[in-house]
């Protein structure tokens, strides 16, 4: 094998390592996003949210900004 190459196996275990990460990230965001909209329809439609909606969408926002 050339100098500076790698194994096949080693290559596959990399890539398939970063579509994993890939995936996570994918659902961070989505779960994030998600979290993110629910507090905006809460902000936006706040005349008529219940407070204690408006509290639980922004708990939620807070718990998913933290670990998402």
């Amino acid at each position: 094998m050339p100098e500076g190459w790698l194994p096949v196996n080693v290559v596959e275990a990399a890539l398939e390592q970063k579509d994993k990460r890939i995936a996570e990230l994918e659902n961070s965001n989505e779960a994030m996003r998600e979290a993110g909209d629910a507090l905006w329809y809460c902000v936006r439609h706040a005349p008529s949210v219940d407070p204690a909606k408006l509290m639980e969408a922004i708990a939620d926002w807070q718990e998913m900004r933290r670990h998402g």
